[in-house]
């Protein structure tokens, strides 16, 4: 099932995007995971279409999805687009380029915390660029580790399984 949203979501470029109309950013964004909390997943995007306008949308989608900095683009895009924070943007990274970004939310805020780490935000909405660049990091030690243990190469996208699995598994025990 993931390599099936990551090939589609590679399917679909700036160009793609400039021509979305409302339906087709419903479409884009529904079947995020991010958008799994919301039982009117329609309701989300028409009030982040209101909110902060369909070509601002796209635009905004566009820059992160090509900009030579991320990690500075992502507390601009956090402040300015209501509605699609940290779990939208970097989900779609990790489909667009799945070695390289990892899926953040509630799930894998709760992982980092029980595997020791500090410095997480105790409401997803609040990670900011610099956090993000430095838990990159540190999901690329995870995933070497998995590696080495595995002896199967894997993405740091894989990393979100391990994480779901200490959520579900260890977590939701407490």
């Amino acid at each position: 099932m993931r390599e099936t949203k990551i090939n589609y979501y590679k399917k679909i470029d700036s160009n793609s995007i400039k021509k979305f109309d409302e339906n087709d950013l419903f479409i884009y964004l529904k079947e995020l995971y991010a958008m799994n909390s919301f039982y009117n997943k329609k309701y989300i995007v028409d009030k982040a279409i209101k909110a902060n306008g369909l070509k601002n949308i796209k635009n905004y989608l566009i820059e992160l999805l090509n900009s030579q900095d991320i990690f500075k683009y992502w507390d601009k895009f956090n402040k300015d687009i209501k509605y699609l924070g940290p779990g939208v943007m970097s989900e779609l990274l990790s489909y667009y380029n799945n070695d390289k970004f990892f899926i953040w939310n509630g799930c894998t805020a709760k992982a980092f915390k029980y595997l020791g780490e500090k410095d997480i935000p105790n409401i997803s909405s609040k990670l900011t660029g610099k956090q993000y660049k430095e838990l990159i990091e540190k999901c690329k030690i995870i995933k070497n580790k998995i590696n080495e243990e595995s002896n199967i190469e894997h993405s740091i996208i894989d990393v979100d399984c391990y994480f779901r699995f200490i959520y579900h598994s260890i977590l939701e025990l407490y």
